[in-house]
């Protein structure tokens, strides 16, 4: 650099490997988010059936009913993908959808059970295809690990 500085730089992964953990989409947990938008099994023609699909989601893989749930296009978790790209994001801020759910709509979720459930929690009609995989949401008081 000019005047003979040097700047050093070294990479820092402590806090960036957290995700890579099993433990972290294991749970148990009562509220469990989104990281990936779920494809959703059905078509929905009104907002209700979103949210009715996302309970019976949860109900195919064995999952007891939630008791609250809330659907939205970004999820709970930071750095996750919108489930729908804005018009003016550049284009490599964009992922491809797999083909087997090209038609299906995409939606985040957030669900809470009325007891602890262990996960991994990966919902909708993408669960094979690496769509609608929860990350448990940290309880009130406790930081996002």
């Amino acid at each position: 650099m000019p005047g003979g500085l040097v700047w050093s730089l070294a990479w820092d992964t402590e806090g960036t490997t957290a995700s890579l953990r099993p433990r972290v989409y294991t749970g148990p947990a009562q509220s469990w988010a989104t990281v990936s938008p779920l494809a959703l099994d059905r078509h929905p023609k009104t907002d209700g059936d979103i949210d009715a699909a996302i309970m019976d989601a949860c109900e195919r893989i064995g999952l007891p009913r939630p008791v609250t749930l809330v659907a939205h296009k970004h999820s709970a978790h930071r750095g996750a993908p919108s489930a729908r790209a804005s018009g003016h994001a550049p284009p490599w801020t964009g992922w491809g959808r797999p083909h087997s759910v090209a038609g299906r709509r995409l939606t985040h979720a957030v669900v809470r059970f009325s007891k602890p459930v262990a996960g991994p929690v990966i919902l909708g009609a993408g669960r094979f295809v690496s769509l609608g995989l929860c990350r448990p949401l940290p309880e009130s008081g406790e930081g996002e690990s």
